[in-house]
């Protein structure tokens, strides 16, 4: 068993196929995922600070749901993007990750939605 089934109270062990079939139940339940491995992990303990990251990707192909037309940092004109959000504790350990469109407004958008997920967070510590 991975210590991922202990937090999550999975009773069998998984492998990377469990996960790829279970993909939209993951997306569903994200957040209390990533609310109990935080809590396993740091106990009581308060994080200090949160950092977050954006980047970008260009896609290949059309059919993509996040994909949309926008900045391209990459220089492929032409290309979807998509937005990829990171939100680290203090000593830089990922806690939550998001993907988004790429919309124009994005890094705004992220900037409160990662704030309002640190505040989770924390107050789930």
């Amino acid at each position: 068993m991975h210590a991922a089934c202990d937090v999550l109270g999975i009773r069998r062990g998984f492998d990377e196929n469990d996960l790829y079939e279970n993909l939209s139940w993951l997306c569903q339940h994200q957040e209390q995922i990533e609310l109990r491995l935080f809590a396993a992990r740091r106990g009581q303990r308060k994080p200090e600070l949160f950092l977050y990251d954006v980047t970008s990707s260009y896609l290949e192909g059309e059919d993509n749901a996040f994909g949309a037309y926008g900045y391209n940092r990459d220089g492929k004109k032409g290309k979807k993007q998509i937005v990829i959000g990171l939100l680290c504790d203090e000593d830089g350990t990922p806690v939550s990750t998001e993907v988004f469109r790429a919309i124009p407004k994005t890094r705004r958008l992220l900037a409160r939605r990662y704030a309002r997920r640190a505040s989770a967070l924390a107050a789930s510590g």
